[in-house]
């Protein structure tokens, strides 16, 4: 076997084997530059959509920051008659507060007048009923008072008739004194003693009619006495 074409063979394999190696580190490298460039390009592509992202959030902002503007104005204003209505519902609470010591105090009045009003019945059925007891009582009274007028002119007529016995004993007293005196001397022993006996008893009976004239003049005339007393009483 020939040595330089065996150096060759060996040689050519080497470099095979150096250009294997050399394509296969090219194509490595290709991949790597594939590889490269597509991260690039996607990098590229992120770059842009952050770009893009940040300009339309810029933009965004800018109509945001102005609607912003409008909305802090409107906040402002809402703020504002947020605060106005707060004092006006302080203001209302303060005037509910006052109205419900209002209106507890009308309850109050209102109570007080339905009491007032009940004392005023109570005094009234009070007062009816003084009214009808002292009606009643009057009415009593006038009983009484007619009973003891009717008694009075019982007594005054039992005192007439009490007065006509008497007058008309008197009478017969007369009679019999006249009789003994025109008939004295010619009436018995006997005759005289019946004539003083009958005498006798009219006198008794004169003098019961007397005292029982005069008991019932005194029991008159305290009555009177005592009805004008009462009559000064209530008078005064």
């Amino acid at each position: 076997m020939d040595v330089n074409k065996w150096i060759n063979e060996v040689f050519l394999s080497h470099l095979q084997v150096q250009t294997q190696a050399a394509e296969e580190v090219l194509r490595k490298n290709a991949e790597k530059l594939s590889n490269l460039e597509k991260q690039n390009d996607e990098s590229q592509k992120k770059l842009m959509e952050v770009v893009e992202r940040k300009v339309r959030h810029e933009v965004t902002n800018i109509g945001t920051n102005s609607e912003m503007n409008v909305a802090n104005k409107r906040f402002n204003k809402y703020e504002d008659t947020n605060k106005m209505l707060k004092t006006e519902l302080e203001k209302l609470e303060s005037r509910m507060s006052e109205l419900t010591t209002e209106v507890a105090r009308l309850k109050s009045t209102a109570d007080m007048l339905h009491s007032f009003e009940k004392a005023h019945d109570i005094t009234q059925a009070i007062s009816m009923q003084l009214n009808k007891l002292l009606l009643s009582e009057k009415a009593s009274e006038n009983d009484k008072k007619l009973q003891e007028q009717q008694e009075l002119m019982a007594k005054v007529k039992s005192g007439e008739e009490a007065l006509q016995q008497l007058q008309q004993t008197v009478k017969e007293v007369n009679t019999e004194l006249h009789n003994l005196s025109s008939f004295g001397g010619y009436l018995s022993r006997c005759d005289r003693n019946i004539t003083l006996g009958t005498l006798h008893v009219s006198v008794k009976r004169l003098r019961t009619e007397f005292i029982h004239l005069r008991v019932s003049t005194l029991d008159l005339e305290n009555r009177i006495s005592r009805k004008k007393t009462n009559a000064f009483i209530l008078t005064d």
